[in-house]
């Protein structure tokens, strides 16, 4: 079911389908989605920044962590984003807004528990990019 969630058009779908992908993710985060196809067969045309979105990626250094970590936005997105750390029951643990220009981001992750976290890197309300984060003392 989750599955079927997140295989949607986000357009159509909005932030569930989002949440659907957060959540497979944390199983296997080797899934890749065809937005551009599947909103298409929907008849739902949208260029622009869009497709600026669909080339953004995140890395994030050290990975396993301890108490701090680097992530790098690999973007041409510009404004306001918004970094999100989520735990693996879908809390939110902690949110940072910063300048998408940013490349380099560093974040205390001192107050995390051991364990395994989602990475969401969101702009315009899009889940641009999500990446698994491991806590380990």
């Amino acid at each position: 079911m989750v599955q079927t969630i997140a295989q949607q058009c986000p357009l159509a779908g909005g932030p569930t389908v989002y949440t659907a992908r957060i959540f497979l993710s944390m199983i296997n985060d080797s899934i890749e989605y065809f937005d551009a196809a599947v909103c298409l067969q929907m008849g739902i045309f949208r260029i622009g920044k869009y497709n600026e979105l669909l080339r953004t990626g995140i890395s994030i250094v050290p990975n396993p962590a301890k108490n701090l970590v680097t992530i790098r936005a690999l973007n041409s997105v510009s404004g306001l984003c918004k970094i999100s750390i989520i735990d693996a029951l879908g809390k939110l643990q902690l949110k940072r807004r910063i300048d998408c220009n940013q490349k380099v981001i560093r974040i205390d992750t001192k107050q995390l528990s051991t364990g395994v976290y989602t990475v969401a890197f969101l702009s315009d309300g899009y889940v641009l990019k999500a990446n698994k984060l491991i806590i380990k003392r």
